[in-house]
């Protein structure tokens, strides 16, 4: 099996930390804005009923989709830590020429 070369291994840690800190996803409202005019008021106005109706469903599907990203990331990171002990272990017995694999 081929091992990671450091720079890999640095650029596969480097992406596992960026995905901790991305994957919860924002669930903070946000400002829908008005214009000056009639018709992109009332657009608004629109815009924050329909926001508000499916408040319920979208708070719903963002709390799965957080619980998700943290179950992979928690996964990921198991895998990394697995990862590091066979290669551990690899090196080791690399080291101790009268031992069997």
């Amino acid at each position: 099996m081929k091992h990671l070369e450091l720079s890999e291994k640095d650029e596969l840690l480097r992406i596992l930390r960026y995905l901790k800190v991305a994957s919860q996803v924002d669930i903070t409202e946000f400002t829908i804005p008005a214009g000056n005019t009639l018709k992109s008021k009332l657009h608004s106005r629109i815009k924050r009923l329909i926001w508000k109706s499916l408040g319920f469903y979208t708070h719903r599907m963002w709390v799965q989709q957080n619980d998700l990203n943290g179950r992979i990331i928690r996964a990921l990171d198991l895998l990394n830590s697995r990862l590091e002990q066979l290669e551990s272990s690899a090196s080791c017995q690399k080291e101790e020429p009268g031992r069997e694999p």
